[in-house]
């Protein structure tokens, strides 16, 4: 799906729509992590939740006390959309359709992150954080491409 995230001209928005994004990220690892055949994809899907997780707690924890207007969860209907996607591939035993499903809410991320990093009212005190979860978001959207890649 192709995200707006990051196109809002409100910086609160924005990083409602970051966390928001987070949340469907760190679900479709979740749900992913308990469909995919392969462990060594189990283990990179384990640590990339891990790395979602705790972005999302240095977002809060930096945003200037106004943490409660960041969403605590998803949007449901892609996370719905997301999951059947997942299970449709578990259930053909379709390792692939599983990882472009992921890939789809990775590339989602990295592009709101980018965005957001350009954003004109970005708060200094989340620059870092969001620089670096754009960089991981790249690192994780190349280990799934190629990972598909070599799937094939």
């Amino acid at each position: 799906m192709v995200t707006l995230v990051g196109t809002e001209d409100k910086i609160n928005e924005a990083i409602a729509g970051l966390v928001e994004l987070e949340y469907d990220v760190i679900n479709s690892f979740k749900f992913a992590i308990n469909k995919i055949i392969s462990i060594e994809c189990r283990k990179k899907f384990a640590k990339f939740l891990e790395i979602h997780v705790q972005r999302i707690e240095k977002i809060r924890s930096l945003y200037n006390g106004q943490s409660s207007c960041l969403p605590e969860e998803g949007n449901k209907m892609k996370s719905a959309i997301n999951k059947l996607k997942i299970i449709l591939g578990s259930v053909k035993g379709e390792q692939l359709s599983i990882l472009k499903a992921v890939l789809e809410n990775v590339t989602d991320a990295a592009i709101a992150y980018e965005r957001v990093l350009n954003h004109p009212y970005l708060p200094r005190a989340l620059n870092v954080v969001i620089w670096q979860a754009f960089e991981e978001e790249k690192k994780c959207k190349s280990w799934l491409e190629y990972t598909i890649q070599n799937s094939r």
